[in-house]
């Protein structure tokens, strides 16, 4: 898994790849129901303070599906990827304002 974020105000500095993990398969929990077509994963994806400047960003993590143990992937199965677009976020910086005034044209 991938997580990029991207501004979203035109304003906002940071952008492209964040943070990344590998996920087991094994780890999975079966889905809604004990439904054993589909698993749940959960992973925490980590980032230093302040490597994120202020701004609206938009998060993608972006999720494939390879063969093989995490610790030696095999090739990506087929054409499986999926994503999860995460709700707009805002990062604050205390020492600006949070509404720059627009630029001028």
């Amino acid at each position: 898994m991938q997580v990029f974020i991207d501004d979203i105000d035109g304003v906002g500095p940071t952008h492209g790849l964040i943070d990344s993990a590998r996920v087991d398969v094994s780890t999975g929990t079966p889905g809604p129901g004990n439904d054993t077509s589909q698993k749940c994963f959960e992973t925490t994806f980590h980032f230093p303070a302040g490597s994120v400047q202020a701004g609206v960003y938009d998060l993608v993590v972006v999720i494939t599906l390879a063969s093989g143990p995490c610790d030696t992937p095999g090739p990506v199965v087929q054409d499986m990827l999926g994503y999860a677009q995460i709700p707009v976020l805002v990062f604050f910086n205390d020492d600006a304002p949070f509404c720059p005034p627009p630029p001028v044209p």
